[in-house]
């Protein structure tokens, strides 16, 4: 007999309390678990970064089969069906296969994630209407449970063969995203709430707006705050994130929580992701520009939408106000429970609707900082001060203990250093600059992040590091080399698909667990680098690159100067030391030259 993820005996028991399968799709695992051999698994609804196929069948050392039930009336006749099983194989190939992997067995990873749409129509209509195509099969319903039609899809998917088609280490990666586990207790770590975060973290059905400058625990607080969620309610809880690789730190801290659940209750998800994922899968179209704005796009299909419980937004002052509002108006429960953490100093986007979220009242407010040292907490405040547009209404300075304060900012500087290098500078200057500050400290590579507000620069460093020094490397962006063959491909004559290239690849890497503890130097855009937190930061205030491609696939376009949100931000990465350098930038050289060598002289 196949497995069954969850059980059928638990999914239709009182004991369940999250998504129960309709009649068809307890069917075909009643089938499935009866027709084929225990080498076979059957995942019930797994969520692959927004996506939930009905069922997906695996089996090791073969590949992959994901099954949709489709009503005829309501999908068939508006859309191929092809199209959202294309969408599910690359979202995942994309979480689970580097962008080495995909380059190298491409043709591989197609053959092993085969489809199998299920459609309540009669086998004439679905014959004339729809024919298989390349890794992906149409069969009437009640067709499938003729045994002769299983097998026939078995062994057209070659899924009953030890093939070559799959590669371990990816058929391991992918198992790991399908499986829902259980978070035991004694897997977390303590964690002693301050008396604000105590009361943060309780969950409770309401509006919330949490106000939190960098480095007080927000993330801390929220992964806290949606585990209380789930043990209250015992449903999926929807935490939505701006930054995508900071899903990964998220997840992290929920595994940190001393509590038993099930990991995949969590629904972890990039807001642009979420809303195509859900048009795809009720509407049966791709949303075009502009209809992440549109508060009424899910108008007509409201009650079919999935509602949660809990909804918690991530990093919300890089939101539009309309975003919240849709997440509110389509995807919550009524008297559900919706919080929004957000801090308007990092509004690198400069979106500035923290304030028209539609969610009454005044935001509650974290404001001492317990990752930065006082030397940064200070240096940040005095940013603040000096570049801080008046109209920031919500803004708030970094809270630093009365008896450290009481000292100068001259006392806390020992970890603090400013540079200056023309707009023109080698990335062979930059590199041997930092190279040579790193061989002056004593600090492993695996507590160091180069960051910069731009990936032009920076992506030669790195390429330095790897190749002259010969030191391997942790980057959220491609490399040199993948760069010079993108580029070679499409420039100049191709410029919307040369971006679009860079756009893929660098999701790429993001979607891929970025891991702090991996022993080397990270490598990171400023942007992407957002709620994350590193010992020892360089951090190069660069605007040379033309665009800077936002994680939504759309592009902003580089300023005259960087905005004060974007260097603040970059500031506020770092624990104990923050290296600066400045490559032509003067809106903030006298700034810097000024708080920071000037004072050491």
């Amino acid at each position: 007999m196949a497995k069954i993820f969850p059980p059928i005996a638990f999914l239709t028991s009182d004991a369940c309390f999250r998504l129960r399968p309709t009649a068809e799709e307890l069917r075909v695992m009643q089938f499935l678990e009866t027709s084929i051999g225990e080498e076979y698994e059957v995942f019930f609804r797994p969520f692959l970064n927004g996506l939930r196929p009905s069922l997906v069948l695996y089996r090791p050392e073969a590949g992959v089969l994901i099954f949709d039930l489709f009503n005829r009336t309501e999908y068939l006749k508006k859309t191929n069906p092809k199209d959202k099983f294309t969408t599910q194989k690359y979202e995942l190939i994309k979480l689970t296969a580097t962008a080495k992997d995909q380059l190298t067995h491409d043709h591989a990873l197609s053959k092993a994630i085969n489809g199998v749409c299920l459609v309540d129509a009669s086998t004439q209509e679905v014959t004339t209407q729809y024919k298989d195509v390349r890794y992906y099969s149409v069969v009437a319903y009640e067709d499938f449970f003729r045994g002769e039609t299983l097998s026939q899809l078995l062994h057209s998917t070659k899924i009953r063969y030890d093939t070559a088609f799959f590669i371990e280490h990816i058929l391991q990666e992918i198992r790991r995203y399908l499986k829902p586990s259980l978070h035991r207790l004694e897997e977390g770590k303590p964690f002693t709430p301050n008396a604000k975060q105590k009361e943060l973290i309780v969950s409770q059905p309401g509006l919330q707006r949490v106000k939190g400058v960098a480095g007080s625990g927000k993330t801390s607080t929220l992964a806290h705050k949606a585990v209380n969620a789930n043990l209250r309610h015992k449903s999926e809880v929807l935490v939505v994130c701006f930054n995508i690789t900071i899903q990964h730190y998220i997840r992290s801290k929920i595994e940190s929580v001393m509590a038993s659940f099930i990991r995949s209750d969590f629904h972890l998800t990039h807001y642009h992701d979420f809303f195509k994922h859900q048009a795809l899968e009720f509407m049966h179209v791709k949303p075009q520009i502009g209809a992440w704005e549109n508060e009424a796009y899910f108008e007509g299909i409201t009650d079919r939408l999935p509602k949660y419980a809990t909804i918690i937004v991530d990093e919300a002052q890089d939101y539009q106000r309309e975003w919240v509002v849709i997440l509110k108006k389509y995807f919550l429960q009524p008297e559900g429970e919706l919080a929004v953490f957000f801090d308007v100093n990092q509004d690198i986007y400069e979106r500035k609707s923290a304030n028209t979220f539609p969610l009454p009242g005044r935001p509650h407010e974290m404001m001492k900082s317990y990752r930065l040292s006082t030397g940064i907490s200070e240096l940040c405040n005095r940013f603040l001060a000096a570049y801080r547009a008046d109209e920031v209404e919500d803004g708030g300075a970094i809270e630093v203990l009365p008896e450290q304060a009481s000292f100068g900012f001259e006392e806390f500087k020992g970890g603090i250093t400013y540079s200056y290098f023309p707009a023109d500078a080698a990335a062979a200057d930059l590199y041997e600059h930092i190279r040579s500050h790193i061989s002056t400290t004593d600090t492993s590579p695996d507590d160091i992040a180069i960051l910069s507000t731009s990936i032009e620069k920076l992506r030669a460093v790195e390429h330095l590091f790897r190749t002259k020094k010969g030191e391997n490397t942790t980057r959220m962006f491609e490399s040199e080399e993948e760069h010079a063959v993108i580029a070679k491909r499409h420039l100049p004559e191709k410029l919307f698909d040369y971006r679009m290239q860079l756009r893929d690849v660098r999701r790429g890497y993001k979607l891929r667990k970025f891991d702090l503890k991996t022993g080397l130097m990270k490598f990171s855009s400023v942007h992407s680098f957002k709620g994350w937190e590193m010992h020892t930061v360089y951090l190069l205030l660069d605007k040379s690159e033309e665009q800077v491609l936002e994680d939504s696939g759309a592009t902003q376009k580089a300023k005259a100067e960087l905005s004060w949100q974007l260097v603040y931000t970059g500031l506020s990465r770092a624990r104990h030391q923050i290296n600066i350098i400045n490559v032509g930038d003067r809106k903030y050289h006298d700034f810097f030259d000024k708080e920071i060598n000037e004072s050491k002289a």
